[in-house]
């Protein structure tokens, strides 16, 4: 058989690369024994029988207070400490939590309770050191995997509270950790078609005492003082199956503990951080969480904290008041639930003291039997674009948020006022124009349902968008005082006084919708309702239309959401950036408001900050150009 010199060193290559060292290098920091003077039962020396910490601490200036003792996994045989022990330590880091992997004592030489032994004195070490590492002693947590998890559930359901009168200042200290983390953990030894025979054997025995069996079996000693827990697993683990987490997790539910369990549909056993899936890596984001949410990684006290919210004038039927801390990252964020305008959060999920910014989601505007806002709406500033803020002290607890979301509104008229309210614009006639119409100013917003207020049927009235200023037409026999109800969409309403500048997402395309054009000429508008949502009625070829908004420099491919009437097709219409421009023909779409997306041609953006585009016709097919609903700039590469 003939090998190219080429294959020799692959082949050597990957005997190199699966050759297991005999003498592991030993990456981060140096072990500390646990025991001082060797520890109690040791049948030798060095590390396999002295168990040790290594110790991991976040940038003094980063750090929270927080700390977690880590049990990396191995069945009781081994220990998995590069990545369910160090890697594991440097995410915690991260956010600034101090981290110590713990090397505890192993099979075949040392069998239960030594490694429950080794985990306990941890715990009590680095409380009993925690002025030395900067650490606060009621936030000391756990964590361990598989075996490691096995462990943690049982310092977490085995603890004690020390010896106060020990000579040993260390064994004064209490060994309960104040939160629990079980990552695809080992956790039951009685139901046998869930647990893992390797490390049962390895723990207690070929043959162990079933009064034992029973008693290492986690899920069935938890109580109402085992600490919170974060838990989760994969259903794909064959090797220790998410039941185990399962069983844990009800336990805790029983025992009304706090608790969050985690099942990804896939993914094998002893993943770690899972750094290789998008999917499974989300776990160490969703346990920041949980511990920021839980209060972990501060030591501030909560509150508890009640209040109300209106917009404009109006309650929210379902929705949310967030408050995020300005100044402090370890600080938890707030959800507070609207219901009926109300929030009401107990001291476990009450804010801390100190300076919030405020989100308020608005999910549901009424109680009806029928959609009552499109999408949820977020409210982020006040009616002056100022951000949504709240200061609060030790002594807050209540505040209300009475917001208005434009100074432009009540309107005065000459048939009555126009009130904003949430969602809507009430148009208030207290004399009836001999004509029946009632009109507002047109805003940037679509429109929804127009009908009389009190109508159960929303029977539809009239309502007509002319160029500035948009008509609704009364029924026939109405007296006053009558009052219209026009649903308006898309956030705040927004009188086109001046552009509106459209920003760019995050991902760089920039969305130019037909609410925030600029409209020139005799005819050409904003038609608002919900069947069009367009710049139309463009009868006359010399209008034209604008929008103004911000976008990085750099190519664009440009998007068009256009309709033509069956017949009407073939306009020539010119759009232009700046010096950068392009012709494109209209299709013919069968209607007006039938739009179909396509790219009809790439401009070049030069310069940051505001750009303006221009739709100007420069040749009119029929009886109208067409109908836009919006544009959309994509970046492309060169």
């Amino acid at each position: 058989m003939k090998r190219t010199a080429t294959s020799i060193a692959l082949l050597l290559t990957a005997t190199t690369l699966f050759a297991a060292p005999k003498v592991a290098p030993n990456y981060g920091p140096q072990p500390t024994p646990l025991y001082a003077d060797g520890a109690p039962g040791a049948k030798g020396e060095g590390e396999a029988h002295n168990p040790t910490l290594r110790v991991y601490l976040p940038d003094q200036d980063e750090a929270n207070g927080a700390a977690v003792v880590i049990c990396p996994g191995g069945g009781y045989r081994g220990l998995a400490i590069d990545h369910e022990g160090q890697q594991v330590a440097q995410f915690f880091n991260r956010f600034g939590v101090a981290a110590f992997v713990l090397r505890y004592r192993l099979a075949p030489d040392y069998q239960h309770p030594t490694p429950l032994n080794d985990a306990q004195r941890a715990i009590q070490f680095v409380r009993a050191h925690a002025e030395d590492y900067r650490i606060d002693k009621s936030r000391i947590g756990v964590i361990g995997f598989s075996a490691g998890g096995h462990l943690a559930s049982s310092l977490a359901t085995h603890w004690h509270r020390g010896k106060v009168d020990a000579s040993d200042p260390i064994a004064r200290e209490s060994c309960r950790p104040d939160f629990a983390i079980l990552g695809y953990p080992v956790v039951t030894f009685t139901e046998k078609q869930h647990m893992h025979g390797g490390s049962k054997k390895n723990l207690l025995g070929a043959n162990p005492d079933p009064k034992l069996v029973e008693l290492m079996s986690n899920e069935k000693q938890v109580n109402a003082e085992t600490p919170p827990s974060f838990l989760f697993h994969t259903g794909g683990d064959t090797g220790v199956p998410a039941e185990n987490n399962v069983l844990f997790y009800l336990a805790l539910r029983q025992h009304k503990v706090p608790a969050e369990l985690h099942i990804y549909q896939k993914g094998q056993h002893g993943l770690g951080l899972g750094a290789g899936s998008p999917v499974l890596k989300s776990w160490g984001n969703r346990l920041e969480d949980w511990l920021r949410t839980n209060g972990f990684l501060t030591a501030a006290k909560r509150i508890p904290f009640k209040g109300a919210v209106t917009i404009d004038g109006t309650p929210i039927a379902r929705g949310w008041i967030t408050f995020t801390p300005k100044n402090d990252p370890h600080a938890p964020i707030i959800p507070g639930y609207l219901r009926n305008s109300r929030f009401s959060l107990t001291q476990d999920d009450g804010p801390i003291p100190g300076d919030y910014l405020v989100d308020i989601q608005v999910m549901s505007q009424s109680r009806a039997l029928v959609p009552t806002i499109e999408s949820v709406r977020t409210i982020q500033t006040d009616a002056n674009g100022r951000r949504l803020t709240a200061s609060i002290d030790a002594d807050t607890t209540e505040l209300s948020f009475h917001i208005k979301t434009s100074t432009a509104f009540p309107i005065k008229t000459a048939w009555g006022s126009i009130e904003l309210r949430l969602g809507q614009l009430e148009l208030n006639a207290t004399k009836i124009p001999q004509d029946r119409k009632i009109s507002t100013p047109r805003l940037n917003n679509r429109t929804g349902s127009v009908y009389l207020k009190g109508d159960k049927d929303r029977k539809p009235l009239r309502f007509w968008p002319e160029i500035d200023h948009w008509v609704a037409t009364l029924p026939k026999n109405i007296k006053a005082p009558a009052t219209v109800i026009v649903e308006i969409k898309d956030a705040a309403p927004f009188l086109p006084e001046k552009p509106r500048v459209v920003q760019s997402e995050s991902n760089g395309n920039v969305n130019l919708h037909a609410y925030d054009a600029v409209t020139h000429g005799r005819l050409l508008r904003f038609e608002p309702q919900p069947h069009k949502n367009t710049v139309g009625y463009w009868a006359d070829e010399k209008d034209w239309c604008e929008w103004h908004f911000n976008a990085a420099p750099g190519k664009y491919a440009v998007h068009i959401w256009q309709g033509c009437g069956a017949g009407q097709g073939g306009s020539e219409v010119e759009v232009r950036v700046g010096d950068s421009a392009f012709p494109f023909t209209v299709e013919d779409t069968g209607y007006f408001q039938n739009f179909k997306q396509r790219e009809i041609g790439r401009l070049t953006l030069k310069g940051s900050g505001k750009h303006t585009l221009r739709l100007k016709p420069l040749k009119k097919a029929r009886n109208a150009v067409m109908d836009v609903r919006r544009i959309k700039l994509v970046p492309v590469g060169d």
